[in-house]
């Protein structure tokens, strides 16, 4: 009984949890922004963090980063149309390690 009731609160407790879930925005130079799952934490001259919405485990360069809010709400989804228009308005031409040929494909 007082097993089951344990295992009540704690799914309970659980469930609390994840609807109150706070992301970041990492404001990058240029104005990019970056979406985290959790509190990006700075080891050295890095920021560690998961990405949002995939939970990637990332690193990026501290001086990077102009500015850390943290969210009360998800960030929009990532459809990649904001790439895809840029690509073809040709903003990614002359940038270190993007082939015209990739930006021919898309």
């Amino acid at each position: 009984m007082k097993l089951s009731a344990g295992l009540a609160l704690a799914a309970m407790f659980l469930t609390s949890q994840g609807s109150s879930m706070t992301y970041y925005e990492l404001t990058a130079r240029g104005g990019s922004r970056i979406y985290s799952l959790d509190a990006p934490v700075r080891k050295g001259r890095q920021l560690l963090f998961h990405r949002y919405p995939d939970g990637v485990y990332m690193s990026l360069s501290a001086a990077e980063v102009e500015k850390i809010s943290p969210l009360e709400v998800a960030p929009p989804p990532f459809d990649g149309t904001r790439i895809s228009a840029e690509i073809s308005r040709g903003l990614f031409h002359g940038v270190p390690g993007v082939r015209r040929s990739a930006l021919a494909m898309s």
